[in-house]
């Protein structure tokens, strides 16, 4: 037995020094410096986070999300918001949403902080699909730009305005789905669409019968298009007056025929931008004939009847609306902007509206005197900052939500009645600064100032200021 004990004692010491390293091996995995419920180990080798500073964020969405889904929320600040947004993600992840989250997710997080305000943007951007429109007895539409990540001109990158969708593409059906339910909600009734400088079968007019067109909600919307003189009448790479014919013909087939083309009466709307460069190629009473032959071509090749809407400058003459037959339904005033604000690189926001009310006054005198309708066009501001590297000269309009919505007040009273037609320009153009779409910078803003001045009765209530 004498010669059994130290072998006994041996084994035993031996036994234990096995557990003890056992049990220090289980206390390294397990070791959590900084008690955020996640081991050492994990954030030193999967998560590449510090172990010494806690990450309460991300465990809490490592509870409630997929590893992969969670793991953007490391070094993120942990407070009610922050919870809140995983608590968002993980319903919509839930319901198996189609919407690309990716995108903007990724622009609320990038500063390691989220607000209240964020998650509120993102709640009511991604949730409520199925949200009331508002209702409005005033056709209000705004331009959708189709070019994001289509062209160069499309580039993230150059933008200055961050949406809250994140950096779409435009030919996507379920990004498109979500600016008509925020548009509706907001008192839009329509889009419209650039052509002319956009090409047949380019990428951008791809996108806007793949993304717009096929929305799975493009029913609760209107859309028509806005028609650039640039193939029929530019300097570079013109095609001349069959340029327009041919391009009519292809938007009556891809577009025109679209059961939620925008029609008055039956008659499919169009607006044709900046007259006076077809009066410089053709003449007034050249460019009305012009006009008046489309228009009974699409009757007959089509049984499409025009309503058309010219776009004139500030100071053009309206001596086009008293030369032969009547080729126009209705006037809106675009382009030569600049020199109708006297060439400044930098105009106030009150500078410009104060300039084109009285714009506006002029031309709805003129438009009842012929028995046509006017239709405003507002912009929310203008920078084109991003274009300065490639040549531009600085031009600026700045923003002014309230003036906007006085702005809007204005466009409403002037809009021709029985039409009651007001353009914004545009939904989304933020390269130029131009762009009424929720915003990480702007929040709502600009569409709530849309619906507090339509959603009204139809009987005109004069705009406060705010």
């Amino acid at each position: 037995m004498r010669k059994l004990l130290p072998i006994l004692l041996l084994t035993a010491l031996l036994i234990l020094g096995i557990a003890g390293y056992m049990d220090r091996d289980l206390f390294s995995k397990n070791r959590d410096s900084d008690n955020d419920g996640i081991p050492d180990v994990l954030e030193e080798t999967k998560y590449n986070t510090d172990p010494f500073k806690p990450n309460y964020l991300l465990y809490y969405a490592l509870q409630k999300l997929p590893e992969e889904d969670a793991i953007r929320f490391k070094d993120v600040s942990y407070n009610e918001s922050s919870k809140g947004l995983v608590d968002l993600l993980a319903s919509l992840l839930t319901e198996k949403t189609s919407l690309d989250l990716d995108l903007a997710l990724d622009l609320i997080v990038l500063d390691k902080t989220v607000n209240e305000s964020e998650r509120i943007l993102f709640a009511e951007s991604f949730l409520n699909p199925g949200s009331v429109e508002v209702s409005t007895s005033f056709l209000v539409g705004a331009s959708y730009m189709t070019f994001w990540k289509m062209e160069n001109y499309g580039n993230w990158a150059l933008t200055q305005y961050h949406p809250i969708l994140g950096q779409y593409r435009s030919n996507d059906p379920a990004i498109a789905s979500n600016h008509i339910r925020q548009a509706r909600e907001h008192g839009i009734r329509f889009f419209y669409l650039d052509f002319g400088w956009i090409r047949p079968g380019s990428r951008c007019d791809l996108a806007a019968q793949n993304g717009l067109l096929s929305s799975p909600n493009i029913h609760l919307i209107n859309f028509f298009m806005f028609y650039f003189p640039d193939a029929v009448t530019g300097q570079d790479w013109s095609i001349g007056e069959t340029a327009l014919f041919s391009d009519f013909e292809y938007m009556a087939t891809h577009y025109m025929s679209h059961p939620q083309y925008l029609r008055i009466e039956g008659r499919a709307v169009v607006v044709i931008v900046n007259l006076p460069d077809y009066w410089r190629a053709y003449g007034v009473s050249g460019t009305n004939e012009l006009f008046l032959g489309l228009k009974e071509v699409m009757m007959e090749k089509y049984e499409l009847d025009l309503f058309i809407i010219g776009g004139v400058w500030p100071d053009s003459s309206a001596d086009f609306l008293e030369t032969g037959p009547r080729v126009f339904d209705g006037v809106t005033v675009w382009g030569n902007l600049w020199d109708s604000l006297g060439n400044k690189a930098i105009t106030s926001y009150d500078e410009y509206a104060e300039r084109y009310v009285g714009i506006w006054k002029s031309w709805h005198k003129i438009c009842e005197g012929e028995g046509i309708s006017f239709v405003p066009l507002a912009k929310p501001g203008f920078n084109n900052t991003p274009y300065l590297r490639f040549g531009q000269e600085l031009r600026v309009i700045t923003r002014d939500v309230k003036r906007f919505q006085l702005l809007l007040g204005e466009a409403r009273n002037l809009s021709s009645r029985p039409l009651n037609m007001v353009l914004i320009f545009t939904w989304n153009d933020f390269n130029e600064g131009t762009s009424i779409e929720p915003t990480i910078e702007y929040g709502f803003s600009y569409m709530e100032a849309v619906q507090l001045v339509f959603a009204q009765e139809e009987e005109y209530v004069e705009i406060q200021n705010p």
